[in-house]
């Protein structure tokens, strides 16, 4: 048994953008949707277009 990823570590700018993409994006995950229509939806309607980091943690999640 693997331990459990560590959160990503990301900067941005407004903190609370962040946490509302991660909300979406890991809704969008856990509903099934495939990573490049994650980081698609992210990048079009967030803004967040660094979101690598981000969907590691949470698709690594999602599959436990």
């Amino acid at each position: 048994v693997q331990a459990p990823p560590p959160e990503a570590v990301v900067e941005v700018e407004n903190p609370a953008d962040y946490a509302e993409a991660r909300i979406v994006a890991y809704s969008m995950v856990l509903d099934g949707r495939p990573r490049d229509e994650v980081a698609q939806h992210l990048a079009e309607e967030l803004g967040l277009t660094d979101s690598d980091a981000l969907l590691d943690d949470l698709y690594a999640r999602a599959a436990r």
